[in-house]
């Protein structure tokens, strides 16, 4: 009896496993939609913080800022948003050093008229590394397969918010709900 449920929980595994969709399905719609993504209308930013303000989805929180890094949480999946105020929106320094990395599975660009945007995936253990870029400015998160493109499209619509406050002082992080 024993062995005929470990027969089946293996079966099972093997079909929930096949049922995923696989790195090129993924990277298919990824491309597909990234690029409207990032012409889309960007939201108005909800957070203020002391370089640049920007727009968090609900359930989204900062858990940590300062100049150029900002940690934001959503449940238990953290964010990692580093920003360069050296560097505009249209700067390819971020890209290019990824574009040097031997291990990656996904790297496109998309320019606009006001920007320079990137997406990058690659494989570590058992999740995946994305990172959404603007110019100057990139989110890192780790993920699932199945959960990069939803995860990548919350990131470029935090990034297309962006919107630099280079007369704020203000060390506080303010809400604008």
């Amino acid at each position: 009896m024993k062995r005929m449920l470990y027969i089946v929980l293996i079966g099972l595994s093997l079909i929930l496993a096949a049922c995923g969709p696989s790195e090129t399905e993924v990277i298919t719609e990824l491309e597909q939609e990234a690029k409207a993504q990032f012409d889309q209308q960007t939201q108005e930013p909800n957070q203020t913080l002391t370089h640049f303000s920007l727009y968090l989805p609900e359930g989204y929180k900062i858990d940590s800022n300062d100049e150029t890094n900002v940690v934001i949480r959503q449940t238990d999946q953290l964010y990692l948003l580093f920003h360069n105020p050296f560097e505009d929106k249209q700067s390819q320094t971020y890209y290019e050093s990824l574009e040097m990395l031997e291990d990656t599975t996904y790297l496109q660009s998309f320019e606009g008229e006001d920007y320079f945007g990137y997406i990058y995936l690659r494989p570590l253990e058992t999740d995946y590394e994305l990172h959404v870029g603007i110019g100057g400015t990139k989110i890192t998160t780790q993920t699932t397969l199945d959960q990069v493109q939803s995860e990548a499209s919350q990131l470029i619509t935090i990034l297309t918010s962006l919107d630099l406050n280079e007369t704020n002082t203000s060390t506080e992080t303010k809400t604008t709900d």
